[in-house]
């Protein structure tokens, strides 16, 4: 194993994304009331999320946003720009009561840098990389850690979609058959990275998977298999360094 992928949310952060998405879109639509109605703003906010999610690949996420964003709400990107900075920089990070660190994770992230592996943080790239940079310090997580960070500004693809986690990899130069992807998700974490070729690792024991994520990812088809993929091992984040030196057999292909 060359390569470990760590999902953020749910699995090294303590975060119900169910609960946090209600007090994040409330929070942006009252920051962008001024030039976006809320009535109008929210609807946008789901139609160019959802465009990242089928995102075929031909440009970045953070591009697909803004053009779908744009189309849906009239107001130039431009306008909106300062917005979002003051948003991600002053609203932000008062979102913080919603999540809480998970107590192994920062150790275990290091313990499996120092065993020589490649480590990302391959949360769903449907956000800045400010934004995620917050929910790691909430998570008491180093950055510094990382070779890679997923985000919107450089990912062409998100979750479900297996491109997104073909991409990762033919950034990193890791071949599928080296690599594993550990998450709380059945679907975004284990389903879509089996069906790039990638080890499987569900998560257990920090929060359940967003009913939310599930919804946007239902309405695609971005997997080419209807078969189950179920994940070649699942317990505590704990288990995880178990689980890789058992050399992440996959028998649950």
């Amino acid at each position: 194993m060359k390569a470990v992928l760590f999902d953020l949310d749910g699995t090294l952060l303590d975060l119900d994304v169910d609960r946090f998405m209600g007090h994040y879109i409330e929070a942006l639509s009252q920051e962008f009331a001024p030039l976006v109605p809320p009535m109008r703003f929210q609807p946008a906010l789901m139609a160019a999320t959802t465009a990242m999610i089928t995102n075929d690949g031909s440009m970045t996420n953070e591009e697909r946003f803004w053009r779908v964003f744009q189309e849906k709400t009239g107001v130039g990107r431009e306008a909106l720009l300062p917005v979002t900075e003051r948003f991600y920089r002053d609203v932000y990070p008062r979102l913080a009561f919603v999540a809480r660190p998970v107590a192994i994770a920062p150790q275990l992230v290091s313990e499996v840098k120092a065993a020589g592996m490649i480590v990302v943080l391959a949360t769903n790239a449907i956000f800045p990389k400010v934004a995620i940079l917050e929910r790691m310090r909430w998570g008491e997580l180093d950055p510094n850690l990382f070779d890679l960070i997923t985000c919107y500004e450089t990912m062409h693809a998100a979750k479900p979609n297996p491109l997104f986690y073909r991409e990762i990899l033919e950034r990193l130069g890791v071949a599928p058959c080296d690599a594993v992807m550990v998450g709380n998700d059945p679907e975004l974490d284990v389903r879509a990275a089996k069906e790039a070729g990638l080890s499987a690792y569900l998560v257990d024991d920090v929060t359940p998977a967003s009913q939310i994520e599930r919804k946007f990812s239902a309405n695609t088809s971005l997997t080419s298999s209807h078969k189950p993929l179920g994940p070649d091992g699942q317990g505590p984040l704990a288990g995880v360094l178990s689980f890789i030196g058992k050399g992440a057999s996959r028998s649950g292909a």
